[in-house]
């Protein structure tokens, strides 16, 4: 029974290959102008659409990304002594107490 079913999803999944291959061939066939029936016509009007609305949306997508994501700032200047040159100073001056 298990092996059956696997059969069945790999022989759906041809089916589907083939149903896809037949469309992206109509589409191509009404693109080059080549006579077709209405009906390819008008279900290739409906990809163009679909198509043009997913560029639309990953443009939108593009366009938020751009605005939220923080430009690269650069790093912080060091300002003052170095740490090595403040513990010196302080010993000079604790020094200096001292005396």
């Amino acid at each position: 029974m298990a092996r059956a079913k696997l059969r069945l999803r790999a022989l759906r999944k041809k089916e589907r290959a083939a149903r896809e291959s037949l469309g992206e061939t109509a589409y191509w066939l009404v693109n080059r102008g080549e006579p077709v029936h209405p009906e390819i016509v008008a279900g290739a009007e409906r990809v163009r659409a679909a198509r043009e609305r997913v560029r639309a949306q990953e443009q939108e997508i593009d366009r938020i990304g751009a605005e939220t994501t923080p430009s690269p700032q650069p790093p912080e200047p060091i300002v003052g002594p170095e740490p090595m040159d403040k513990a010196w100073a302080e010993m000079d001056s604790q020094s200096h107490i001292r005396g």
